[in-house]
């Protein structure tokens, strides 16, 4: 029998963290936060609408749009990214690893995961490719279908699969743990990992639900 973790995804973490801590961390009610998801995959939209992603201060994820929905609406309304003046992320939340940007690879979570198992049972962090061995498979999240299509109809997975991992090797940080927002989060909110808290929040139960037939 297999085990599926419960751990809930990148996703819905996000959106919950966002409804609980960010918005303590803002002062305003959770409830006018509204949290919009942009993905890859459009199993994304179907996931956010799981009854068992939804807390007291509503559903975790108010609306998914895939990146190929974003794309359409910048064309729509004349947008040109490249044009528009980068802004500072919003803190806390704001800061990212290269661990977090490979999640979209396939074998990223896992890769991500053992980095920090690694630096657990050692003390020390690992070779940021020591686990390389795990980036196998079809091209994960960066190949999902709700990404944007090239006028030739090639597939880019690989491409942009790689793109990850070069984003990863230029990040000055390589390990989850040592992300100082999450660290702030642990230490102001959520106590430490597997918490009661944390699991309420971060966690889900897969036998709540169903999958239609």
């Amino acid at each position: 029998m297999s085990q599926l973790s419960t751990a809930k995804s990148p996703q819905q973490m996000f959106g919950c963290v966002v409804k609980h801590w960010f918005a303590q961390t803002l002062g305003v009610e959770p409830e006018k936060i509204f949290c919009v998801s942009v993905m890859p995959c459009v199993a994304k939209k179907a996931e956010c609408e799981l009854p068992t992603m939804v807390t007291e201060h509503g559903p975790d994820v108010d609306l998914v749009l895939t990146t190929r929905e974003l794309v359409r609406m910048l064309r729509a309304d004349q947008l040109d990214p490249a044009s528009i003046l980068e802004e500072p992320l919003d803190s806390p939340l704001g800061t990212h690893t290269g661990a977090e940007v490979i999640f979209g690879a396939t074998g990223g979570v896992m890769e991500a995961a053992l980095r920090t198992a690694s630096y657990v049972l050692t003390g020390e962090n690992p070779d940021p490719d020591a686990f390389a061995d795990v980036r196998t498979g079809p091209g994960g999240c960066v190949g999902g279908g709700g990404q944007p299509i090239s006028a030739e109809d090639e597939e880019r997975y690989g491409v942009r699969g790689q793109r990850l991992y070069n984003l990863d090797k230029a990040n000055p940080m390589h390990f989850s743990h040592e992300n100082p927002d999450v660290q702030t989060l642990y230490s102001e909110f959520l106590g430490h990992p597997l918490s009661e808290k944390a699991e309420e929040l971060l966690h889900t139960d897969h036998m709540a639900w169903s999958m239609p037939n």
